[in-house]
């Protein structure tokens, strides 16, 4: 599951329908009149996006005919959302991270077919966490397109023609998590992480190393972090680190404090042959 932050509260999203999340363009075309809860459109490659946020959901309030004001926060992405030919972009506060859990943890609360309702489900992350909701990307999408024809939008849904020419091109691609250490951007392959989380409380570890951060609790066992600022020559910094990307590679498990996370992002080659964990850098944009 991918979990984001939008309207001050936590949604859910299944892992399969999320194609990439990127900052928000600062050249996003806003919509030239209200339509529901449409945004704007950005160009994503060869696609024109349709835009939409969640607010009519889950914080609904009495709204006029403008269209929506948004100033996004520096924490704010789009998370760009496919199924099938379908896709839509979604405005969120944050994206707070990746989190898998078990199947029964999902559970289906409504069994209507309002076709305007984006939420039919919950999903409990943890055994101790509260629920919550659970997108329908597939209907934010179906409403996405409607509600750009009534803005007067015109989006070019590109998904199956792209696709089509991505299995032409024999171009092997990966899923990456794309995060920022210091003034290096680091790419790990999606398959091999485990959770992305808030840093953990750290206790001291045996091992002395210029990269060992101490050790954690997760999920019943002892997991060592590490920074590995210094070795991948990125400059240093004293601003915090707040989150924390474990990685799954074979039978190892570690976790690599970050300062940010940047995007998923889907890139052409796998990571670096002989990489460790999977591990990549990448230019700085």
């Amino acid at each position: 599951m991918a979990v984001v932050q939008a309207a001050g509260r936590r949604v859910a999203i299944a892992g399969e329908h999320v194609v990439q999340a990127v900052v928000v363009p600062p050249d996003m075309t806003g919509v030239p009149r209200r339509a529901g809860g449409l945004v704007g459109v950005f160009a994503h490659g060869d696609q024109m996006v349709p835009v939409v946020r969640l607010e009519d959901w889950l914080a609904p309030s009495d709204i006029d005919d403008a269209p929506p004001t948004v100033t996004p926060s520096q924490d704010a992405r789009i998370v760009i959302l496919g199924d099938g030919a379908l896709v839509v972009g979604l405005l969120v506060e944050a994206v707070v991270g990746l989190q898998r859990c078990a199947a029964q943890a999902v559970a289906r609360l409504f069994h209507g077919d309002e076709p305007d309702e984006v939420f039919t489900g919950a999903v409990r992350i943890a055994a101790d966490a509260a629920p919550i909701p659970l997108l329908e990307p597939a209907r934010l999408a179906v409403l996405a397109g409607t509600w750009s024809a009534a803005a007067g939008l015109q989006v070019d849904n590109a998904t199956a023609a792209a696709t089509e020419r991505r299995k032409q091109a024999r171009v092997e691609r990966s899923s990456l998590g794309v995060f920022r250490i210091g003034d290096t951007l680091v790419g790990v392959a999606v398959a091999d992480i485990g959770e992305l989380l808030p840093t953990p409380s750290l206790r001291p570890s045996p091992v002395r190393h210029p990269t060992s951060r101490g050790l954690c609790d997760w999920r019943g066992r002892l997991l060592p972090v590490v920074d590995i600022g210094v070795a991948l020559g990125a400059m240093p910094s004293s601003e915090p680190r707040p989150w924390m990307c474990v990685v799954r590679h074979g039978g190892m498990v570690l976790g690599v404090l970050v300062h940010e996370i940047v995007e998923l992002h889907a890139a052409e080659a796998s990571p670096q042959a002989g990489a460790a964990f999977g591990i990549c850098s990448l230019p700085l944009r």
